[in-house]
């Protein structure tokens, strides 16, 4: 059973699996937000942790505006209510996105202050190094180093299956 449910999960495209929506994410606490802040006061971009919303940093959001700052709480596609289309997500797809955020902010002619956490700490920092945010802040920004002997694991079973499952 096991062999059959694994050759059926690599056979599967994961374009068609789709997660259930979940109500709880639907609630203002858990949507991306934009608290605007004095004029010419710096742009903070806020970015959460897997699984998470942007209801993780609220509180920083809260102190960063009550100094004056914009604070804009991003979603990361697929996690929040966007949940049932986590596995049609790619890193390389979070990075171009919080890229182009990056870009967005920087229009406004005020100093970009990047703010990551966990995941996003790991996605922001992917992104700086295009986007050129004023200041980037991580917070434990989640970071793994794949062993040796578990990159060669993966690179046999990569030659004997179908690389249809990519961890991010």
């Amino acid at each position: 059973l096991l062999v059959f449910d694994a050759l059926h999960a690599l056979g599967t495209p994961m374009e068609e699996v789709t997660l259930p929506a979940l109500e709880v994410f639907e609630r203002p606490e858990h949507l991306p937000y934009r608290l605007e802040g004095q004029p010419g006061a710096p742009v903070a971009l806020l970015l959460h942790g897997f699984p998470g919303t942007t209801g993780e940093l609220r509180p920083l959001a809260e102190l960063l505006h009550a100094a004056g700052w914009t604070v804009q709480g991003l979603l990361v596609p697929g996690l929040g209510r966007e949940l049932p289309a986590l596995f049609q997500q790619r890193a390389a797809g979070w990075v171009d996105w919080l890229a182009g955020e990056v870009d967005a902010a920087h229009a406004g002619g005020r100093p970009v202050i990047l703010i990551g956490f966990s995941l996003g700490g790991a996605i922001s920092a992917a992104a700086a190094a295009r986007c050129k945010p004023d200041r980037l802040v991580l917070l434990a920004p989640f970071w793994w180093e794949e062993p040796l002997w578990l990159r060669l694991l993966f690179a046999t079973l990569e030659t004997i299956f179908s690389p249809t499952i990519r961890p991010f």
